[in-house]
């Protein structure tokens, strides 16, 4: 996530979006929040997308993330957590 920031920052565009895919579980948890802080803070909107049975830990990570429990179902999240926030 930390790289992903890097880049984003020297990006002309006024709105700047950061999806997270995962299974919920960070290396670290800490280092996790501070990388969703450092984002909020940037002005980058931060979504998160949760796949699997421990995926509910991203909900403490990033508010208002989604769950799925088939990949099938990933498309239509990844297009309606951006949508959520406009």
């Amino acid at each position: 996530v930390w790289w992903v920031l890097q880049q984003m920052i020297h990006q002309p565009q006024d709105r700047k979006i950061l999806l997270i895919i995962t299974d919920g579980v960070p290396d670290s948890h800490s280092n996790a929040s501070k990388a969703f802080d450092m984002a909020k803070a940037l002005n980058i909107e931060v979504h998160g997308i949760g796949i699997g049975d421990g995926a509910q830990r991203i909900v403490n990570l990033i508010p208002g993330s989604k769950i799925i429990h088939d990949i099938k179902e990933l498309l239509q999240k990844a297009l309606t957590a951006q949508r959520s926030k406009q």
